[in-house]
Order: structure tokens, then sequence, then C-alpha cells
């Protein structure tokens, strides 16, 4: 990592003034300087809503990919006070996620989606100079070129796709005195996860990955961490065997540089051979074998698209005939995926399962965290669509002149920047399918209408044009808000309310639930893989039964997430949960209401946080968004 250490205010000063310096930012300050970046001002960066739309369409791998990896990684940062940022290979932020108490600050200087921070507009930065540096890349204080950025340090390391070439850039920022090389550290592993992520997300991987799982020796897929990524049968066997699901990096590197089988730490009697594959080795191949019988590396296979060695060959693919491949094996129930055997749920399955072969509406009232969308995806795979597409649009996380063009798309030329052939939005991609509008209450009032005539007939035109279109779509809504009240409020439409409430499902609140020893169980299995078998003690179970758990599922996940990294084995006990779980909290007094509960359980979070609004959302596992209601219900 390039590291870009502060320099003293009249060194700065003086290169500015056109002295020349030795100081550590001097190659890229006399880039930025001729390339005509201002160190006093940055002109207007941010792109309009309709070119960054146009962006993230273009990225939607990539983000999507980087909301999967970075998913646990942002609360820890946010705890720091640490904005995590996607960028594209132009350093235009796609989007942006924790911050804590940097998150005003972060807005005054730009790190916002849509803002560009390329070197020729923004000067020396992390982002615009990892870009032109393609390496990670750390900027402190004074070594940033703009003024207006001498309060930071940010870190940022550039992404490879699948084809070794920069697609974009994953920044993480905070207040300048805030310098951690921890964050530095994170920063790169969570770059290098999102990478793997990207690698092994492309077809050709894809088809690699298939044949590794056909391969008749112990073959393990390791990502750059020695995370097992798949295996083949023989090799899910044998590190189950060993207890693992990782392979030591060391060992890798080292059977890669001697080109020979080397010992497996920790497990007596058994070497591996590896080879690496896809750019940056992001991926390796590895092949174990006890020592009485030393490893054959077979030619590691061979997929269209993956640059490879000279060395690899055809015969795998040409060697495995169709009839070798598993039988195909009956489709499981897609309501198996909401999970529980509490009899509420049950039921709700039940009920589910009968209205999914219909077209009608689905709302679906539930608390945040509950796994709305869980059951959406259910409702979707069992009904007549469900070999069509199944499109989830947040309409919280949108600003409204984006979550239109999200939504209905755009025409060619409607902006600057724009596809040439336009963009078709969220509902042309559901055509035939299935949308979910998830957060409906968060819905603008003139999106409403839009939406409202399109459920009436199916008709709709993308901005910028008056041509109308048309869309096959079944509908499901989901929200955690009062969707009555706001229709009482004047803030929905009593109209639309009506035509999308036809069949009402939700699932109850964990605190609610008998069956929470089974799903905690049932969790854990899911986050830990297929080659773990993790167990919880009795008092880390009684732990987690006394807890009330306002974040729902989401917040028991991130939990258990927490506890099988802090565990670094397979038995969690009490000292490996979070801090607030730890001791048993002590149950509601029996006529307390649901309200009353949450609201108990919000003063509290917030007087944890010192009144930080965002780390009580953290602690509760709930959305800023869910807070401020919360506090609001209770002073209506």
């Amino acid at each position: 990592m390039l590291v870009l250490d502060p320099v003293p205010r009249h060194v700065w000063q003086g290169f500015v003034e056109g002295a020349e310096v030795a100081a550590g930012p001097a190659r890229s300050w006399s880039r930025v300087r001729a390339l005509g970046a201002d160190p006093h001002g940055v002109r207007d960066a941010v792109h309009c809503a309709l070119e960054l739309t146009a962006r993230r369409e273009r990225h939607g791998a990539l983000r999507i990919a980087a909301g999967a990896t970075l998913e646990a990684a942002t609360d820890a940062l946010a705890a720091r006070d640490v904005s995590v940022l996607l960028c594209d290979a132009d350093g235009v932020v796609l989007d942006a996620w924790a911050g804590g108490a940097f998150v005003t600050e972060a807005r005054r200087v730009g790190l916002v989606p849509g803002s560009d921070w390329g070197e020729a507009l923004r000067g020396t930065n992390a982002i615009g100079t990892a870009l032109a540096e393609a390496q990670a890349v750390t900027v402190r204080g004074t070594a940033h070129w703009a003024q207006a950025n001498h309060g930071l340090v940010c870190y940022a390391s550039p992404l490879r796709g699948a084809d070794g070439r920069i697609v974009g850039v994953l920044d993480a920022t905070t207040f300048a005195g805030g310098h951690d090389p921890a964050v530095a550290a994170a920063l790169l592993a969570a770059a290098r996860g999102l990478e793997a992520r990207l690698f092994a997300g492309d077809p050709a991987t894809r088809a690699l990955a298939a044949l590794v799982e056909r391969m008749q020796e112990v073959a393990v897929l390791v990502d750059a961490a020695g995370r097992a990524v798949v295996a083949s049968a023989a090799g899910v066997r044998a590190l189950a065997a060993l207890g693992r699901t990782s392979l030591p990096v060391g060992a890798v590197q080292a059977a890669l540089v001697a080109g020979r089988a080397v010992p497996l730490p920790g497990a007596l009697g058994w070497q591996l051979r590896a080879e690496p594959l896809g750019p940056d080795g992001l991926l390796h191949l590895v092949v174990l074998a006890e020592t009485r019988r030393a490893p054959r590396l077979p030619d590691p296979p061979r997929a269209p698209g993956v640059r490879r060695d000279e060395r690899v060959a055809e015969r795998l693919v040409r060697d495995v005939p169709p009839t070798s491949r598993a039988p195909r094996r009956r489709l499981p129930d897609p309501f198996d995926a909401v999970a529980g055997s509490d009899p509420r749920v049950a039921r709700l399955r039940d009920e589910a399962r009968r209205f999914a072969r219909t077209d009608l509406p689905v709302l679906l009232l539930s608390e945040t965290g509950t796994g709305k969308e869980v059951l959406a995806r259910a409702l979707h795979a069992g009904s007549t669509r469900a070999n069509a597409a199944f499109v989830a649009v947040n309409c919280g996380a949108l600003a409204p002149t984006l979550l239109e063009s999200e939504l209905f798309g755009y025409a060619p030329g409607a902006f600057t920047g724009a596809l040439r052939g336009g963009r078709d939005g969220r509902v042309a991609a559901a055509h035939g399918g299935t949308l979910l509008l998830d957060e409906i209450g968060e819905m603008p009032p003139p999106l409403q209408a839009m939406l409202l005539r399109f459920l009436e007939d199916g008709s709709y035109t993308r901005v910028g044009e008056s041509a109308e279109r048309h869309a096959d779509v079944r509908l499901i809504a989901a929200t955690c808000r009062d969707l009555p009240r706001l229709v009482e409020e004047g803030r929905f439409r009593a109209d639309l309310y009506y035509r999308i409430r036809v069949v009402r499902l939700g699932l109850p609140p964990l605190r609610e639930r008998t069956d929470l020893a089974d799903l905690a169980r049932a969790l854990l299995a899911e986050l830990a893989g297929p080659l773990a078998s993790p167990t919880l003690t009795p008092e880390a179970l009684a732990c987690l039964l006394a807890h009330r758990w306002p974040g729902n599922v989401r917040e028991i996940k991130n939990a258990l997430r927490y506890a099988l990294v802090a565990a670094d084995g397979d038995v969690i006990g009490p000292e490996h949960l979070p801090d607030d779980l730890r001791a048993p909290v002590t149950p509601p007094a029996g006529g307390a209401s649901l309200a009353a509960v949450e609201i108990d359980a919000v003063k509290a979070a917030l007087a944890a946080a010192r009144g930080n609004v965002a780390a009580a959302a953290r602690k509760l596992g709930v959305a800023r968004s869910t807070i401020y209601r919360m506090l609001e219900r209770a002073r209506g």
C-alpha cells in the first residue's frame, strides 16, 4: 500500500505556490497540478441523479457483490465513525455505507453518491490516487491536495474484475485524527474479498467451480484468504474430517512457490499442492492427500474466458462424461426458507403457499428484520411465475428522483451520459415475474400516483418520453410502517393502500416466537456453511433466549456472525457473544405492550450510545429511520 503521510502546512503551501519539495505526496501533487486541480476549492463535481442511475446500472454486478461483501464489515467501521464508499473506475461514488459521527463531515466534503473523486477534480485523494497509481493508497491529512480535505484520512484500494482490469475502487474515510492501520488492513481485506466474489460470480468462473465439484481428487477451490469456495465430494469429506473450512494461506503460498507438495500445518500426515487460478491469484486450486499417497495435481480445469497458464489442459472437461454428473434432485419446497417451528410461522407458510399460486397482490406487514424479503422470494418461487425474474426495489433507499427512473427507466438522451438506447427500469425487468417494493411506506406521493396507474392496467412511461409501455408483473409490497395510520394522516394514498392489501401476510417478531432456540441453531449452521458444525453451549443459548431482539432475525444473525468469529472454533459460549448479550436481560412485565417494549429498548440503546442515533441503531440491528419512527410514535 502506498502511504502518503501528512506534511507540515508550510510544505503544502510552498508546493501550491510553485516550490518543489521532496515530500511523500510530491509525485501525486505534481500530477494533479498539471491536471489543473484546484487546491483551494473544488469545481461542481456531483453528477445528476439520472446520470448516477445510469452508472449504477452499468455496475450492477459490482454493487451487488459489494453489498454482500460489506454487510458485516460496515457495522464495525461505523462504530469507528468510518464511511465506506464504492466508486466506479472513473472515481465516481456509486454507494456509501456506515459513517457514524462522520456522516455530516462526509456530506460537507462531498463524499456522497454521484460525486466525482478523480484526481483531475479533487487532486490527491485516496480514491483518485488509487486509480492513478493502480494500487492501494492511504492519504492522511495535509497529504491531500485540496485544503478542504486536510481534515480527513482516507484508505482506498482498486478493484479488479475477473479479467484483471480495474472496475472500481473501495474507500474508507474518517476524521484525520482517527487514523488507524487496522482500518487500512480491514479495507484491503474487504477489497480482496470483493474481488474474489466478483471472480467467483463471473460466468466462466462458475463453470470452473462446477468442474471442480466433479473432480475425483481431494480438490478444494480456495480464495485469497484460504477460505473454501467449492470442493469436490472427496474434498468436502476431507475438510470435514480435518475440521476445517479453510486452508492456511502460508501453506498454499508455499506450495505455489515450491511447485510441489508441502505439509499441511496442524494435520500430521497430510500435504497439499496448489495451482493459481484467475487474475492476481484470487483463487487457487488445492489438492490434498495423505503423505503415504503423494498428491498428484491434475491439469486444473479450464473454463472459457478464464486467463490461464499455458500448462493448463482441457483433459478434465473431456474426461467427465455427462452421465457422471449427480442425478437431478427434487426441488425443495421454497417455503422451507421461511424457517421456524413456531405455530404462527407454520400457519403463515401454509397461507403463503396457497396464495403464491395466484396473481393477487400481497402486502407484507412486519417489523424490520423479520425476513420479509425471504418470504417474498418464497412467494415468487412457489408461483407460476417462478421461471421469470424476481426484482426487488427498496423504496426507502433511493431519492424520489432516482426512484422514478429506477422503477420505470428513462428514454435515450434523457440526460447527459445516459445510455444510448435509454434504460428499461425495474418494472420492465420484472415483466412476467414478480416485483417486490420494499419499504413502500417511504414512497413519495407522486410515485404513489404513478404506481397506482401502473397497477390498474400495467401501463407506464419512461422518464423523458411519452410513449406508453406495458408490463405484466405480480406485485408484492412490504413495509414495517403502520400504513393505515399513514393513510389517516394523508401521507399514503388510500386507493393505493386498498389496491395492494388484497392479501396481507406478516411474520411475527422474534421476541414473540416460541422456536428461538431451534432458529438460532439453524441460523448458526447456515452462517457457518456446510464444512463446519458449530454448537451453542446451554449458557450461550440462555443469553440468546433472554434477549428481546428488537432487530429481529437480522439482529440475531449479526450476533451469530460475531460469535463465529470470536469463538474461532466449534463451541460458542457466552464469552463469544456481543457484550449486550452476555448477561441475560430481564424480560418485560407480562402486561407490557409491544410498543412499550420497543420504546424501552430504543431508550436503553440511546442511553448506552450517549444519544448517538446511528450507534443505537447498530446496537439494535435496525435502520436509523426506525429509531426516529419509534421515538415519534412514543411522543404521539
